[in-house]
């Protein structure tokens, strides 16, 4: 891939990727006390923006974490970092906060941090989407879960056991309550007799699922309740959602085939109604 310049945001500066750096006190490091949010782009405009930066700010209050500048103001920032890259390629756009330097490393400051990384977009296989993926079950309930925190401990270890299973992602259940959630980086959907159900306890309020129940209202309308883990089990089709995953089908879970082990009809309409509404956008 041909070299390119990127450039970063950090606390008012706009600097060379080599040079983006924060001091090894701020909290967000020392505590991981801090949020973040995620962003593709189509067509290079960022996508969603606005539903992302209430998402941030959600997250932000959740841990009483003070931004200190409006949402008009980082739209703006990210915009300005944005043109700052101008390589044509698609990007990615990683906000990130942090409570900044405190009298003590359990103490924010008033004055936050804030970066703004901007990456290449890296695609997942097309294999993905017409073969489908296989992921483990994880036995977590994630703290906070509206929030989207720095904390990813549990995250990255879930994703390093799934991925040494040649897995690509990890489904967190809750065995005592024997309850599915969420994934690490992702919402989860399952789809039974026609219906598609999808959790609304314990999970991010994820921005391309809140799209995708949204677009679906007319043609298969998305239930929000508590999943059993029995249901996931038994589900005919499965997929999961993200910002840089879009609509992906899940055929096989902890080495169990879901329906068919294929990917199914209906979750094949979903991804074709996701890419539909992103190619008929006007930017």
């Amino acid at each position: 891939m041909k070299k390119i310049s990127q450039v970063y945001y950090v606390n008012g500066k706009f600097l060379p990727a080599k040079k983006a750096v924060i001091n090894v006190m701020d909290i967000g490091l020392l505590r991981g006390f801090g949020v973040f949010d995620f962003i593709v782009t189509y067509n290079n405009h960022p996508f969603l923006i606005n539903e992302h930066i209430d998402r941030l700010f959600k997250s932000a209050s959740l841990i009483n974490l003070n931004i200190g500048k409006t949402k008009e103001e980082i739209k703006k920032i990210i915009k300005s970092t944005l043109k700052k890259n101008v390589w044509p390629e698609e990007k990615t756009i990683r906000v990130v906060i942090t409570g900044g330097i405190g009298n003590s490393s359990t103490e924010p400051s008033p004055k936050t941090t804030l970066i703004i990384i901007i990456e290449p977009k890296h695609n997942y296989p097309q294999s993905y989407y017409e073969n489908g993926i296989s992921v483990i079950t994880y036995d977590y309930v994630r703290p906070l879960a509206l929030s989207k925190s720095l904390d990813y401990s549990i995250a990255i270890k879930s994703l390093g056991l799934s991925r040494k299973k040649g897995g690509v992602e990890a489904i967190y259940i809750d065995k005592k309550n024997k309850t599915v959630s969420e994934a690490t980086t992702s919402n989860l959907f399952l789809i039974k007799n026609g219906k598609i159900f999808t959790s609304d306890t314990d999970v991010l309020n994820g921005v391309t699922r809140d799209l995708i129940i949204k677009l679906l209202k007319k043609t298969y309308p998305v239930k929000k309740q508590e999943i059993e883990l029995s249901k996931l089990i038994s589900a005919d089709e499965v997929f999961i959602t993200a910002s840089n995953k879009e609509v992906m089908p899940v055929v096989v879970i902890d080495n169990r085939k879901v329906g068919k082990g294929k990917v199914g009809p209906i979750t094949k309409d979903v991804i074709s109604i996701f890419r539909n509404y992103v190619n008929s956008r006007k930017w």
